[in-house]
């Protein structure tokens, strides 16, 4: 699937979403441990809040 705004710019390499899997599959290859996640409807940098507010969740959990 490529990305509608950037498909001029592909040629004959993968999208963005294609070349996310593509490093997943390798990285996982090697044994590492990442998760990819795609936000949806998010151009740019409008899912940084987002994305910040799950890694500051997991790796902080909130004290009850």
């Amino acid at each position: 699937m490529k990305t509608p705004v950037y498909e001029e710019y592909y040629g004959d390499n993968d999208s963005t979403l294609e070349g996310i899997q593509h490093l997943k599959e390798r990285l996982d290859s090697h044994g590492a441990d990442v998760e990819c996640k795609i936000y949806p409807d998010s151009a740019h940098y409008q899912f940084i809040p987002e994305m910040l507010t799950e890694m500051l969740i997991k790796f902080y959990p909130p004290v009850e």
